[in-house]
Order: structure tokens, then sequence, then C-alpha cells
């Protein structure tokens, strides 16, 4: 009796280490990519740099008539090993240290897209086609804490966006951040100007609603 009596305390006690560690994790892990940003960029992390002189060097470059030519960069700033030139289209966004594909697909596996990189939604236009160009990515999953949309509430007001497609560079300046619902589909509406908007789910813990960026292209496909 007594030994019964111990081993059902010691399951109890295990049972509720258990329950602790997995609570932990649920509420710790969202949190963990921006602890991660923070310590890069207090210890000196300079990808924003580099990602923005990537973009001022290919802009420069595509201005002058130069043809754009991939990217022979053997140590991209961005972990994924991803570099996002003109042979691959890609989202550039120096604030958020992010480089990430751009992929395209049908809204019926918009999930299995959004796994691979940032989506264009295809309800919407093409940078190109002077309207309205919508890209949508993950913000958090707990199969992939970071998404590519995590840190999309930093972005301010004037900074840079480059977007590689078809083998042009798009630059692209922030103007609004703001807060939508899901059902609202005036996020993807044509406009008479060439813009980008994205968007991803927002908050971080209970994503009912959408956080929408909009900029406008910088006078060309290639001005910074």
């Amino acid at each position: 009796m007594l030994m019964g009596h111990r081993l059902y305390k010691r399951l109890n006690i295990v049972l509720l280490l258990a329950i602790f560690l997995v609570n932990g994790y649920v509420i710790m892990l969202p949190l963990l990519p921006g602890i991660q940003f923070w310590w890069d960029h207090r210890h000196g992390n300079n990808t924003p740099q580099k990602l923005s002189s990537q973009l001022q060097t290919a802009a420069q470059s595509q201005k002058e008539g130069d043809t754009p030519k991939p990217s022979t960069n053997p140590d991209p700033p961005q972990t994924t090993g991803f570099v996002a030139d003109a042979a691959h289209d890609g989202l550039v966004i120096p604030r958020l240290s992010l480089q990430v594909p751009v992929v395209t697909g049908s809204v019926d596996q918009s999930l299995r897209w959004l796994a691979k990189g940032a989506w264009l939604t295809p309800a919407a236009s093409t940078p190109d086609k002077d309207s309205n160009t919508v890209i949508a990515g993950h913000r958090f999953t707990y199969t992939q804490p970071r998404g590519p949309f995590y840190f999309l509430n930093q972005l301010q007001e004037g900074d840079i966006i480059g977007l590689w497609w078809n083998g042009k560079l798009y630059t692209y300046t922030t103007e609004r951040q703001f807060v939508v619902s899901p059902n609202d589909t005036s996020i993807l509406a044509p406009t008479d100007n060439a813009q980008l908007t994205l968007y991803t789910c927002t908050p971080l813990w209970k994503p009912d609603h959408r956080l929408v960026i909009t900029a406008k292209l910088k006078e060309g496909p290639s001005i910074l």
C-alpha cells in the first residue's frame, strides 16, 4: 500500500512537470524569434545595412541600363541561404533583415505556398502591371516560429522594400500600417497607382485579424 502511494505521488509530480513544460513551450515559443532578433541586433548584426547596400547597387545598375545579374554573394545574410536577385523572385526588407522567396499558386493550396515563402496572391496584380500587388506571409506557427512576416509590425513609414520579379527589381516606400478583419477583401482591390500590399495574421497569440502594410512604388522599377 505504501509503495503504491509513493508511486502515485511520483506520477503526479511527473505529470505536473510535463504540464508545466508544455505550457511553458506554448507560451514562450512565440516570443523566441523576437528575443533572438533583439540579441542579434544588439550584438552588431549588420544584415539591414548589407541588404540596403545590395538593393542600392542593384537599383543603380538597373537604372543605368545594365542587365541585372544573379547574385554571386557566397555568404548571404539570411540564415536560410536564400538570396533574392534577378534569377530568384523574392522580397527584401532591410529593416527586418528579411530575404524570402516570392511564390505563386492557386488559392485552394495557399497553405502550401505560405510554407514555401511569401505568397503573391493570384486575386491581385503583379509588380509590372502598375496596380495593387498583394503578398501574404506567415507571422508565427508552431512548426515555423519565425515566419517571414513575424516582424512586419516593425516596419515604419519611409522604410524601403525591394521586390525582385521576373528579373527586375521594384523598390517601394512604406506608407501605412493598419489592421483589418480577416473577411475584409478591400486590401485585394485594384489601385490606380503601383502599390505593394503585405499582410499577415495578428495579434501573435490570437491571430483573428490581419496586419496590413501598404507601400508605393518609387518612381519606377529600379529607383532607390
